[in-house]
C-alpha cells in the first residue's frame, strides 16, 4: 500500500508477483501461501520497488511516515478528491488534515498479557486463601 498510494508504485504490479508465485505454487488463494513464500515475497516486492523508484524501499520509520503525510496533502489536488468533494458538498477552502496513531508494539501487547496473567494469578491466590 505505501508503495502504491504514497509513492505511486502501480499496485498491479505487486499483483503480478503474488500471481506468479501462487501459480508457481500451484495456490489459488493468497492465503495458501507459507511463510517462506510470504518472506520471498517481501524480496521480491522490495526488489520491484527498487527497480521502479531507483532507489531502496526506506526502512526508517519517520521516513515513511513524513512520506505517508505529505502524500496525503499532495492528494488534496487529485481529480478524485475534488469530484469526491464536489458529490459530497466538501469545500475546497475546508483543507485537509492527518491524523498519526501509533500502533501498539508487540512487546508492550506482551507486557499487557502477562500484566492480566499475574494479576488473574494474584486474584485467585486471594480467593483460594479466603475460602
Amino acid at each position: 500500500m505505501f508503495s502504491d498510494v504514497v509513492m505511486g508504485v502501480e499496485k498491479r504490479l505487486f499483483e503480478n508477483i503474488i500471481d506468479e508465485m501462487k501459480e508457481a505454487r500451484g495456490v489459488h488463494y493468497d492465503t495458501e501461501l507459507t511463510a517462506d513464500d510470504l518472506k520471498e515475497l517481501v524480496v521480491k516486492f522490495k526488489d520491484l520497488y527498487k527497480k521502479e523508484m531507483k532507489k531502496d524501499f526506506p526502512q526508517d520509520p519517520k521516513e515513511q511516515l513524513v512520506e505517508a503525510i505529505t502524500a496525503v496533502f499532495r492528494s488534496w489536488d487529485n481529480p478524485r478528491a475534488i469530484v469526491y468533494r464536489r458529490l459530497n458538498d466538501i469545500p475546497g477552502e475546508w483543507g485537509t488534515a492527518v491524523n498519526v496513531q501509533d500502533l501498539v508494539t508487540r512487546e508492550i501487547l506482551l507486557e499487557q498479557v502477562l500484566l492480566f496473567q499475574e494479576i488473574q494469578l494474584q486474584v485467585k491466590k486471594e480467593y483460594m486463601v479466603n475460602i
